[in-house]
């Protein structure tokens, strides 16, 4: 089953399926204090359902890359990414 859950932030939300990788606080701990350039390209490895690239945008307008080899996840956070009207900054790509 899928949900579409607030992240909490800027309004952003996120789609997420009971049957894979659900966000935790981690990701949002990351996400706020990590280093983030002004400028310039991020790339996000092992991206799951891609919240970390999603809450990003809060912070940068950098181009961001998710990187995630599954299937049902690259789904997930293409669709969160379009849900939010963020395609422009952010792609999602599955590859190993």
């Amino acid at each position: 089953m899928e949900r579409i859950d607030d992240l909490m932030t800027n309004e952003l939300k996120i789609i997420q399926s009971d049957d894979t990788f659900r966000f935790s606080m981690d990701a949002v701990l990351l996400a706020k204090f990590c280093t983030v350039p002004s400028r310039g390209h991020i790339l996000d490895l092992c991206s799951g359902n891609g919240v970390i690239p999603l809450l990003l945008t809060t912070r940068t307008k950098c181009a961001i890359t998710g990187v995630e080899l599954q299937e049902k996840l690259v789904n997930l956070a293409r669709r969160s990414v379009l849900l939010n009207d963020l395609g422009a900054q952010i792609t999602i790509l599955q590859e190993d």
